[in-house]
């Protein structure tokens, strides 16, 4: 039964669901309540009102309103699941419990989300920026950047946490990346990522944007495949690099220096942006918002290329100060032609004669 749900969800989200899991049992256990049901009354009555309590209980604990949903509906289906038992906590049998959940989501305060998505003009500046100086570090960048956001993958997809996590069988190297110059298309194979830690592999295809496109995933591609200097087919696609000598050290780009460095730069295009904000997964989100909102993509398209099972990205779309002022004025633009309409003179009325 293990192998078989990990082979649907990430060890680190199996990981949560062990944490989540472990906090529903001793929840029952303490209160003397079971903790799993089968039958569609028991789940419909007995296990609504006991997860309404449980919603109450996890709210005295501090918990933010997202974990607080996360605990009573994902992970008891999960449990339940584990065990088994296919059930549901959807809105229509289980009113209650999401009347219980509405109340406390307007009365636990919602935390500040540090995770911001990368706004496009943040990206266009950072890339303008490394044209004026091409060393192999901007370019090394760049080059990651535009591919998690064209191909909206996860940070942790492209780079590692550390050196000896590497796997070239499980990881992106070098042969997983061709260009194609005629069409201008660029493929990117994805031998595993965070839903297919099995297989099968995740292709990837990029078209090559206008030249006057500044933040392309091929052209930075090309540019750090051709000045790299990476030969080994099995060597990390991303590599860090010396700063002195500006020479790939063959180990791949880690997190945490990558992040460091998108934090630095994003201080020199914007300083008033809040850099500490941004981390890896501002990319994951930027490209939800972007082809959500500016792309006007529908959710099945967004899914697709995000490679998403569900339905979860519609939490990543966040529309930036930026942009709201854009809809702002677009909706004062509204109001404004209706006002020329209204304040326009009424026409003439021409009286019948005899009136």
């Amino acid at each position: 039964m293990d192998s078989l749900l990990t082979q649907d969800v990430a060890p680190g989200t199996f990981k949560s669901y062990i944490s989540q899991w472990r906090q529903w049992i001793t929840f029952c256990f303490y209160f003397h309540l079971r903790h799993l049901f089968d039958s569609e009354y028991e789940v419909t009555y007995v296990l609504q009102q006991q997860l309404c309590s449980y919603a109450v209980f996890l709210a005295s604990g501090s918990l933010s309103f997202p974990v607080i949903q996360t605990y009573c509906t994902t992970a008891v289906v999960k449990w339940h699941q584990y065990n088994g038992i296919v059930i549901s906590t959807a809105k229509p049998s289980m009113l209650r419990l999401h009347t219980v959940l509405a109340a406390l989501k307007r009365q636990i305060p919602a935390k500040i989300n540090h995770r911001l998505p990368l706004t496009p003009d943040l990206l266009v500046k950072m890339s303008l920026q490394a044209d004026n100086n091409l060393n192999l570090t901007n370019i090394c960048h760049l080059a990651m950047q535009s591919l998690l956001i064209y191909a909206c993958r996860r940070l942790g997809e492209v780079c590692r946490t550390t050196i000896a996590e590497f796997d070239p069988s499980k990881h992106v190297t070098l042969q997983c990346v061709a260009l194609d110059e005629s069409s201008g298309t660029m493929v990117v194979i994805f031998p595993t990522t965070k839903t297919r830690q099995n297989g099968p592999p995740l292709i990837c295809a990029i078209k090559r944007q206008s030249h006057h496109t500044s933040f392309c995933a091929f052209k930075w591609m090309r540019l750090w495949l051709t000045h790299s200097g990476i030969t080994d087919p099995n060597a990390p696609l991303f590599q860090r690099i010396t700063q002195s000598t500006q020479v790939c050290t063959g180990q791949p780009l880690l997190k945490q220096s990558f992040i460091k460095t998108l934090q630095q730069k994003i201080r020199l295009v914007d300083p008033e942006a809040p850099f500490k904000c941004f981390t890896g997964h501002s990319f994951r989100i930027a490209a939800a918002t972007i082809l959500a909102l500016l792309c006007g993509m529908p959710d099945s398209t967004v899914m697709e290329v995000g490679d998403w099972s569900s339905e979860c990205f519609r939490k990543y779309i966040t529309m930036s100060h930026h942009q709201k002022l854009l809809s702002s004025s677009s909706l004062g633009g509204v109001f404004s032609q209706l006002q020329n309409v209204f304040s326009q003179p009424a026409p003439l009325e021409i009286q019948p004669k005899g009136s």
